[in-house]
């Protein structure tokens, strides 16, 4: 299986490096490397969390509602109620972690309210995001064609992309096309 990320590529049981990358940096498990899972509570989000834990990456898991709601059902994970809006709370929870996923998408808005918070959230994410040293958001964008119209989800994708990429943190996306499962969207 191969996973394909815009600057990236990774084989399951070999590695590229990545272009530009430091040889330095050492993010495996044992590392120790914090990651911030942002949109925890979502359908990727609540997936990835045990994966990670159990590869032995210390977690914390940013949600917008109540945390203590979340603790039972992630036990030992960090979990920290912010919302990317609000920018004292989400450079909060950003504070001493090393890789963000940024898995956040208000899909319950109206498409012209979606739009702009879409880039006002992307925007204080990897403004936070360089305040608090992260060295890399990766972000789960939209596959399909780049000269999509504006006002289309896929724009939308990546407008937001282009934000995080205004930071200073180093960004990956992950693009996917529609994601289905048990207590997905679709």
């Amino acid at each position: 299986m191969v996973l394909q990320a815009e600057g990236m590529s990774h084989r399951y049981g070999g590695h590229k490096k990545e272009a530009g990358a430091t040889s330095g940096r050492d993010f495996s498990p044992g590392a120790g490397h914090m990651v911030l899972v942002s949109g925890a509570s979502g359908y990727i989000g609540r997936r990835l969390i045990p994966e990670l834990a159990g590869r032995g990456y210390p977690v914390r898991a940013m949600v917008v509602s109540a945390a203590s709601a979340y603790e039972k059902i992630w036990p030992g994970i960090e979990v920290v109620q912010a919302n990317a809006l609000d920018y004292t709370r989400l450079k909060t929870a950003l504070d001493g972690v090393d890789i963000a996923f940024y898995l956040i998408h208000p899909l319950h808005l109206r498409q012209r309210q979606h739009e702009l918070t879409d880039r006002v959230a992307a925007r204080n994410f990897a403004a936070a995001a360089g305040e608090a040293g992260v060295k890399r958001i990766i972000y789960l964008g939209g596959l399909g064609d780049v000269r999509c119209e504006s006002g289309s989800p896929l724009y939308q994708r990546r407008m937001v992309e282009e934000e995080l990429r205004q930071g200073s943190a180093a960004v990956t996306t992950l693009r996917v096309a529609v994601i289905i499962g048990s207590g997905s969207a679709c």
